[in-house]
């Protein structure tokens, strides 16, 4: 499954580091209620450990097989995820529950996403890198045509702790 996802979580949407043993298959349908499908290949989903343990067995979260292009929006530069506004109000509410659920606007997924950015704006990664390893984040820089790292909007983001540790 690593291979077949190119080691992205399917909730988080961006690389789960092999060197953790942390990476997990999430049976979509949980294996209790749904025991028929348990062994379908199609009710897999590969997501980092954390993922799994939030979703457990609860039905309000979206597929990550079945989400449309444009339904989730990353607000740079809080790192914030949020429906795009312009889906009827029944789609907003299953995205806010997603979100809610998975708890994609806390502190961990925040730091997760602050990781790719941090060393693309440094630098250090270059889209193409942000792009295989996160690519949720780089489809939403490329979107709102925030790829240029000398815009205003970055300047908080590099006066930011130069002594993080970047994964490379």
């Amino acid at each position: 499954m690593r291979t077949a996802y190119s080691e992205i979580c399917a909730y988080t949407c961006h690389w789960i580091s092999p060197d953790t043993g942390f990476t997990s298959v999430d049976h979509f349908k949980s294996k209790d209620d749904y025991p028929q499908d348990a062994y379908k290949w199609e009710n897999y989903r590969l997501v980092c450990g954390t993922m799994n343990g939030r979703k457990g067995k609860h039905e309000d979260v979206l597929d990550p097989f079945t989400i449309q292009e444009g339904w989730f929006e990353l607000h740079f530069p809080s790192l914030q995820v949020h429906p795009n506004e312009n889906l009827d109000e029944d789609a907003k509410s299953q995205i806010w529950a997603t979100i809610h659920r998975l708890d994609l606007n806390g502190a961990t997924c925040v730091s997760g996403r602050r990781s790719w950015i941090q060393p693309y704006l440094n630098g250090v990664y270059p889209l193409s890198f942000v792009r295989e390893k996160a690519p949720f984040m780089a489809h939403e820089l490329t979107r709102q045509n925030l790829q240029d790292i000398n815009m205003s909007i970055w300047d908080a983001f590099k006066q930011q702790d130069d002594t993080i540790s970047y994964r490379w």
